[in-house]
């Protein structure tokens, strides 16, 4: 990194990780709007438990649905309690999560009707 101040590096390398998991994240929330939309309601039941950090206190969520909002069609989700939480609320691991989740279901789901 010659002719950069180890400064300069470090910033350009932040904000390259930043740009990676922007793109990381985005790339998720498509992958599950997809995955909802094949579902009645664009929406799923799910038995997950998630990290979550409300107001800077760690904490967990058990996850009940998650769901497209039709009303201005964010990803969200309900906790067993009935709270909501929006997708861009969760961490990024929390969000990973649900959408393994999702596909792994919708797998296991194909995989049982070719068996059928």
């Amino acid at each position: 990194m010659k002719g950069k101040s180890q400064g300069e590096s470090f910033d350009e390398m932040m904000t390259d990780i930043d740009l990676q998991l922007f793109g990381l994240q985005a790339g998720l929330a498509r992958f599950v709007a997809a995955l909802l939309a094949e579902k009645a309601g664009n929406a799923a039941d799910i038995q997950l438990s998630i990290s979550h950090a409300a107001d800077d206190e760690p904490g967990a969520i058990q996850c009940a649905r998650v769901f497209v909002d039709p009303d201005d069609e964010l990803i969200k989700i309900t906790d067993a309690a009935g709270a909501t939480v929006e997708w861009d609320g969760l961490n990024i691991a929390a969000q990973y999560l649900i959408a393994h989740y999702l596909y792994t279901r919708r797998l296991s789901d194909s995989l049982y009707r070719s068996l059928s």
